[in-house]
């Protein structure tokens, strides 16, 4: 299941990146339940998402790779 938030964009942060603005919308670290890394992903963002979760305020967090079951010809959600 995947959920999204509709919010205002005056309620957000907004940075000017090099990839142009981005709007950011602080949320506490009680609200993040779990974090899903795409196919794409570099061993370097899971390695990072690895260091960030160690922080005591996401111990609850769980963490997961999508993989490809080639056999099966399905995309799977396992823990990291």
């Amino acid at each position: 299941m995947e959920s999204r938030l509709l919010v205002e964009l005056a309620l957000a942060t907004v940075r000017d990146l090099p990839e142009g603005l981005r709007y950011f919308i602080p949320i506490g670290p009680e609200v993040i339940v779990s974090v899903t890394l795409g196919l794409r992903a570099t061993h370097q963002t899971q390695n990072r998402l690895s260091e960030l979760l160690r922080a005591p305020h996401f111990e609850h967090v769980k963490a997961f790779k999508i993989r490809k079951n080639v056999e099966a010809g399905i995309l799977e959600r396992r823990p990291l």
